[in-house]
């Protein structure tokens, strides 16, 4: 999976971070969640993917890339 990192966290508020996630989300697998945790090891929680923002995490039963607002 090719994403690039950055130094760019969600709001420690998670009513907050919520509001700034919208769908479709992308399932994904936990191979791959693996492998965005270890690339993000010292980086924000915030990704890049198909040249656009996106957090991770657990979702609609399983594991899923979830793209930012753009606000």
């Amino acid at each position: 999976m090719k994403i690039e990192t950055t130094q760019d966290f969600l709001p420690t508020n998670f009513k907050d971070a919520v509001h700034l996630l919208k769908r479709p989300y992308i399932s994904i697998t936990v191979d791959q969640v693996k492998e965005i945790e270890r690339k993000t090891k010292d980086a924000g929680d915030i990704i890049i993917y198909r040249g656009q923002r996106m957090t991770w995490g657990n979702a609609d039963g399983g594991y899923a890339l979830m793209p930012l607002n753009s606000q």
